[in-house]
């Protein structure tokens, strides 16, 4: 039997079409109303923090995630042959206004879950300082790499494209490293005054598509991956995944934070943190490395290493705001002690 049928019988439809939207996503059409099955990517051992998060969807009125319905045995997901399902209302997405406000009310959804799932927890502060220490001469590793790089790729007389790229990148790429280590030194002294630090409930794909702006209201779909976390990695990633586009709008994304700080206000450790997590050269030296491994593979590598380039530079734009926000703050407490 086709599991579509033996799921959907289980929620008293025994009578529809589908479309297959996705490899994993179909919509589901009655006589009367429409439909999203989802075979999700959940286990037996994931299905718990799943579970719990539809339980705060209603205790906490968190309207944004996406209802599931319960099927005929009361249970929000069924489970054919090793796989787990859930079904949805099919929601329209409302196309007339994309870009600056749908990222402004996806950042805005995000920062409903960190802000009413947050938890607090006592930094241990020497362990954190060893960490920033270990973290800090990592750092100075991968610049001492990046020289090396730059060094290598100069060695030719005529210099490949790819070289010429990395070359060209060099003086704001050096400046990612001189911001990555003033954040670390300010999140020392940030977290040593404040004590604590958070965790909160995470999408765990926080990407553009699976925000659905609608006439009403927006919502998150595809909950899969929903976990305790560090929402400033969460919120990074988010920023992560918009900016890999050559025509990304830095502004836009600038200035939706403050809509997700509406929701869930940053501590001071927490903008470090996220400028912290925004300035990781990772990626972008490791599409260096791969060129100089197997420079034949040039065509594929260069679009790579734009990607990230675009990255971690939008990240350094980011971080300029988050430390003027910083010092603004500052200077007001200092205003009010006086």
């Amino acid at each position: 039997m086709n599991p579509l049928v033996h799921v959907l019988r289980q929620y008293g439809i025994n009578v529809f079409s589908q479309e297959q939207m996705t490899p994993r996503v179909w919509k589901i059409m009655t006589q009367k109303r429409i439909f999203a099955l989802k075979k999700s990517t959940l286990t037996d051992q994931t299905i718990g923090q799943w579970y719990t998060l539809y339980r705060l969807r209603e205790s906490k009125q968190l309207f944004f995630i996406v209802p599931v319905y319960q099927n005929i045995t009361g249970s929000i997901y069924t489970k054919v042959d090793n796989s787990i399902y859930y079904l949805m209302p099919w929601i329209p997405e409302e196309k007339e206004h994309p870009g600056q406000g749908t990222t402004k009310d996806f950042f805005a959804s995000l920062g409903r879950l960190h802000g009413v799932t947050k938890q607090s927890y006592y930094v241990n502060y020497t362990a954190t300082e060893e960490q920033i220490k270990w973290n800090k001469l990592e750092m100075e590793k991968k610049y001492e790499r990046l020289l090396m790089y730059i060094d290598r790729l100069e060695e030719k007389r005529y210099m490949s494209p790819f070289g010429l790229e990395v070359c060209t990148q060099f003086h704001q790429v050096e400046q990612i490293f001189q911001a990555l280590a003033r954040s670390y030194d300010n999140y020392l002294t940030d977290v040593k005054s404040e004590e604590f630090e958070f965790q909160s409930i995470c999408h765990g794909y926080p990407t553009a598509s699976h925000y659905l702006a609608t006439t009403d209201a927006g919502c998150l779909i595809n909950w899969d991956y929903a976990h305790m976390g560090d929402p400033m990695m969460e919120l990074a990633t988010a920023i992560y995944y918009q900016t890999y586009r050559h025509d990304t709008n830095i502004l836009h994304i600038t200035e939706a934070i403050p809509y997700y700080e509406k929701q869930s206000p940053l501590t001071l450790s927490q903008r470090d943190l996220l400028a912290i997590y925004l300035l990781q050269p990772d990626a972008y030296l490791a599409v260096i490395q791969q060129y100089l491994e197997e420079q034949s593979r040039q065509l594929t590598l260069t679009p790579l290493l734009l990607q990230n380039y675009r990255r971690i530079i939008a990240g350094l734009s980011i971080q300029g705001h988050l430390q003027q926000k910083r010092d603004q703050l500052l200077e007001t407490d200092e205003e009010q002690a006086d």
